[in-house]
């Protein structure tokens, strides 16, 4: 049986990869401007003042002088619509262009002084400003109430019941700290076969496998697609006859992040002729570099690129973030429309199911309001 995290087993539960219906969306254009973001003024719960600019940056204004190199900010520029060569010379007046966004209308940039924030809000291409707010795994501890393997002492598992059902012809993408498989180099595991492999994305590197940083990827891919193990004790993840696409993160409360999960994203579509993924996942929450979780109504960039992802036919599954009971909205992605958001699951450390509960550090529901439906 395969020991799960109560905060990302519960997430994947195989990722859902064997219970999700595949949706068949035709291509979107490359160039999308999400329906939120073509009209001004933006109703986002992160600008609760209406100026077009993230909350926690409106502190960081300041005077109309010029900020010191310092204080400079990366900021997310979200755009009313596809951007003109001088709609790009325009912006890059006031910082580093750090990333065009392919598939939706953002450009990512740093260097930004703070008091320039309102003349670029002003702008009739600028839909509106976030901080660049990066992102963070979350692990606890593990427990045994997935019940995915052959088991006599407990018989209604998935193996036994329906032995066909192993993920055979899909493939699960993992975004996270990279998955230590044994068609890498370095460190390798032996739940993970070079025959698993299909893709992936490193770091700094581009196209590529990369190692696992910190253990987390590797732990979330053995829940979703793991094989089973040749120890003793054995473990099996949901899908072990599944592929594997591997995109490695920083995994850390900073921009530096930001652009990795996006660009994450963006290798999904690329590369979507070739990797045929069917499904992500995300153990991840976004946080800022205090440590402390960022929430969102969906209105933000990441959120509106795991939409752009599931009208590519691949299904987003993320987690909904651990800072409940009384958590007021839920992370981004998971706070995404067409993303499957999915709570934290305590197991009273009993591999019996009936006596399974949402854990208590699991953040609740709703999101914000959007102002949609």
């Amino acid at each position: 049986m395969w020991k799960s995290s109560s905060r990302d087993g519960a997430l994947v539960i195989g990722v859902m990869v064997l219970l999700l219906t595949l949706m068949a969306a035709p291509p979107a254009d490359a160039c999308w401007t999400p329906l939120e973001w073509q009209t001004k003024p933006v109703e986002w719960d992160r600008d609760r003042d209406g100026n077009g600019i993230d909350d926690t940056l409106d502190a960081k204004i300041g005077s109309d002088q010029a900020a010191p190199p310092a204080t400079r900010e990366k900021v997310v520029v979200n755009l009313t619509r596809c951007p003109t060569a001088t709609d790009i010379s325009w912006l890059s007046q006031y910082g580093t262009i750090l990333k065009r966004g392919r598939y939706v209308t953002f450009v990512a940039m740093g260097d930004v002084d703070p008091a320039d924030l309102p003349t670029l809000a002003a702008h009739p291409v600028v839909a509106m400003i976030e901080e660049m707010h990066g992102f963070q795994s979350a692990l606890n501890v593990s427990g045994a109430a997935i019940k995915v393997r052959s088991s006599t002492n407990y018989p209604m598992n998935l193996e036994d019941l329906a032995p066909l059902v192993d993920g055979t012809g899909t493939t699960i993408a993992i975004i996270d700290s990279g998955v230590d498989d044994q068609a890498g180099s370095g460190t390798t595991h032996e739940m993970f076969p070079s025959s698993k492999y299909v893709g992936g994305y490193i770091v700094g590197s581009g196209l590529g496998n990369p190692d696992d940083t910190d253990s987390h990827g590797t732990h979330v891919a053995g829940i979703a697609t793991g094989i089973l193990s040749s120890g003793a004790a054995g473990h099996r993840g949901m899908a072990p006859a599944a592929g594997l696409v591997d995109c490695q993160t920083t995994l850390m409360c900073g921009p530096n992040s930001w652009l990795d999960v996006i660009e994450c994203f963006e290798q999904l579509i690329t590369n979507q002729p070739t990797w045929q993924v069917d499904v992500v996942n995300l153990s991840l929450r976004q946080c800022d570099t205090s440590f402390q979780t960022i929430t969102t109504d969906g209105t933000d960039a990441a959120s509106q690129m795991a939409n752009q992802v599931v009208a590519r036919g691949i299904s987003v599954v993320a987690a909904a973030g651990n800072d409940g009971p009384g958590n007021s909205g839920l992370t981004s992605p998971c706070s995404a429309d067409n993303a499957v958001c999915v709570a934290a699951m305590d197991d009273q450390n009993t591999v019996t199911r009936s006596d399974d509960a949402i854990a208590n550090f699991s953040s609740r529901g709703p999101r914000a309001p959007a102002g949609d439906l």
